[in-house]
């Protein structure tokens, strides 16, 4: 017969059982209140975590509070107009010109235009008006989508703002929304320090609600060469703060080898692991160095190079030295010669 394995909590329970009192915390008896009370705990449960999953989960959720940033409401309710909620013609919308996001999913705006036709509408998209039009300034990715699944008009709020106010709301709106890419919020963060709306880091956080270290860290990407910024620009998502950090470091340590860095970007493009960087980049240097080893120069009564030979995979490639000027029929002839005065030891070998 199998013993039946006991229990965490049974365990406990069977020693509470046979301890009496001293194994309860605060018990009434004088003379076990003497004794050293012995206090049990139950075992941590779940799935195990690593630190990094942790780091990850907690950058989530504070995302995810954030739609929307309550400094949002607070600021635009202030505004006249702000009350009130009324459908406007969707052609009679245009995109605000201080919008952060540089691109839409388009898989992204099909979900979302599906969620719309199932549940509706939830949350109004705030605009202002301009002469016989409307202004987007929060809700961009709603009325493409609403867009996309043919509908004629969309619940808005139209606020009465001028063109400073309407930045912020801009600024405010978009940084809010989950699926904007680290990038998209960088620069978000340093437009609204040009333009005032906050001076330091701190003051940015508290501004969209965040952490000082998610700006810190956002901030970092536009520190990066402007050849890598290019890259972003197109596909702001390609990767985040922490790649970014990587490529700062590599850099630091190795500041000619941005070619090399942009070598790695074009493997992003193609499905890469951007964790994989480092590693590459120093195995690249490395296998670089390996090569190197195998360069053998020949220098003349001067010391000035005459030939360099390179050995790599079983080819050896004779290169001549800067202003060397020398016939390759002559110093063909030269290496055949050589190598028939050793044909003996080669057969031999």
């Amino acid at each position: 017969m199998v013993k039946k394995s006991t229990s965490d909590k049974d365990f406990i329970s069977q020693l509470r059982n046979r301890g009496g009192n001293n194994l309860n915390e605060g018990g009434s008896d004088s003379a076990s209140a003497a004794k050293p009370v012995m206090k049990l705990n139950l075992p941590p449960s779940g799935p195990k975590i690593s630190t990094d999953e942790l780091y990850e989960n907690e950058e989530k959720k504070e995302h995810d509070v954030k739609a929307p940033n309550a400094n949002i409401d607070t600021y635009v309710n202030a505004l006249s107009g702000a009350d009130a909620v009324r459908k406007i013609p969707i052609n009679l919308i245009e995109d605000s010109p201080y919008q952060p996001r540089l691109t839409y999913d388009p898989i992204g705006l099909d979900a979302l235009g599906e969620s719309l036709n199932a549940s509706g509408q939830v949350e109004a998209i705030t605009v202002r008006k301009k002469g016989d039009k409307y202004e987007l300034l929060g809700g961009h990715r709603r009325t493409r989508a609403a867009r996309n699944i043919g509908w004629g008009e969309i619940e808005a709020r139209i606020v009465d703002c001028d063109d400073n106010q309407a930045e912020k709301i801009a600024l405010l709106q978009n940084e809010a929304r989950v699926d904007l890419s680290e990038y998209e919020r960088a620069k978000v963060y340093q437009r609204a320090q040009e333009r005032g709306f906050a001076n330091t880091q701190t003051e940015i956080a508290k501004m969209f609600g965040c952490h000082q270290s998610t700006v810190s860290n956002c901030l970092k990407l536009l520190t990066l060469p402007q050849e890598i910024r290019i890259r972003l620009e197109d596909k702001p998502s390609l990767f985040g703060s922490k790649t970014a950090k990587v490529m700062l470091e590599l850099l630091n340590e190795h500041p000619s080898e941005l070619p090399l860095i942009l070598e790695f970007i074009g493997r992003l493009e193609n499905d890469a692991e951007a964790s994989s960087l480092k590693q590459w980049f120093l195995g690249k240097i490395a296998s670089r160095a390996r090569r190197k080893k195998d360069k053998a120069i020949v220098t003349g009564k001067s010391g000035k190079t005459l030939f360099s030979t390179t050995v790599a995979n079983g080819k050896i490639q004779i290169t001549l030295g800067a202003g060397i000027s020398v016939d390759e029929d002559t110093v063909q002839r030269w290496i055949l010669a050589a190598l028939r005065e050793r044909v003996d030891q080669i057969e031999a070998n």
